[in-house]
C-alpha cells in the first residue's frame, strides 16, 4: 500500500537509542583500556630507565672499586693488609670494609659472580690461596679465623673420621688390635687374614694386601 500523500516516515529513535548506548559502552571500554595500556607502558618505561640507571651505577661502582692507580699502589705499598687476631683486616674499619669490598669486587668481576652467584669468586680466591699460599701462612692465618676453627674443622674431622672408619685398612688394623691383645685366637686371625689377601678397593680393582 502506498504511504499516504504528506506522509513522512517516523525515525527509528527507540532503536538508535539502543545502539548508541551500545556504542558508548564499548567506547567507554575502549577507552579504559587505553588508559591502562598508556598507564603500563608509562611505568615499563619508567622501570627501564630505573633499571639503566642502576646498571649504569653499578659498573661504574665496580669500575671505581677495582681500578688501581699509582697513588692508590704507593699509599697501599705503605700501609700494607694484614690479618688480625679476629681473622678480618686489621687497621680503621672504613679503610678495611674498602679493601674487603675491592677485594671482593674483582673476584667477582674476574671469574664471572654475581650477587645471586658468588660461588665462582669465592672459588678463585680459595684456589689462589690453596696453589700459591705457603703452608705455614695458611695454618697461622685459618688458625684466626674462628668460622674456621669452630665450625669447618669439626666437619671435615667427622667425614674424614667416618670415612675412616668403613675403610678397609681400619679393618685390618682392628683385627691386629684384637690378636696382639690377646683377645682374639692365633686360628681366628689367621682365617680373618686370609680372607683378607685379596679384597676389590673403592675403583673395583683387585689387591693384595698382607697384615701381620
Amino acid at each position: 500500500m502506498a504511504p499516504r500523500k504528506g506522509f513522512k516516515k517516523r525515525f527509528p529513535l527507540n532503536d538508535y537509542l539502543q545502539i548508541k548506548r551500545q556504542q558508548d559502552v564499548l567506547l567507554v571500554g575502549a577507552i579504559a583500556r587505553d588508559r591502562e595500556f598508556a598507564k603500563k607502558a608509562r611505568k615499563l618505561k619508567r622501570l627501564e630507565s630505573k633499571a639503566k640507571l642502576f646498571i649504569n651505577k653499578e659498573n661504574q661502582d665496580v669500575q671505581e672499586k677495582v681500578s688501581v692507580g699509582d697513588h692508590l699502589i704507593n699509599r697501599r705499598k705503605s700501609s700494607p693488609t694484614s690479618l688480625g687476631a679476629d681473622g678480618k683486616i686489621s687497621g680503621p674499619s672504613q679503610s678495611a670494609r674498602r679493601r674487603k669490598t675491592q677485594t671482593v669486587s674483582a673476584a667477582k668481576m674476574l671469574h664471572g659472580a654475581t650477587e645471586e652467584n658468588m660461588a665462582p669468586a669465592y672459588a678463585g680466591l680459595i684456589a689462589v690461596l690453596n696453589e700459591t699460599a705457603p703452608i705455614g701462612m695458611l695454618t697461622d692465618a685459618l688458625m684466626k679465623c674462628a668460622k674456621f676453627t669452630e665450625k669447618v674443622i669439626p666437619k671435615i674431622v667427622k667425614q674424614k673420621i667416618l670415612e675412616f672408619e668403613k675403610s678397609h685398612t681400619n679393618f685390618v688394623r682392628s683385627v691386629n688390635i684384637l690378636y696382639r691383645g690377646e683377645i682374639a685366637s692365633k686360628q681366628k686371625y689367621n682365617s680373618i687374614r686370609s680372607s683378607l689377601t685379596m679384597w676389590l678397593d673403592e675403583t673395583g680393582l683387585a689387591k693384595f694386601t698382607f697384615s701381620s
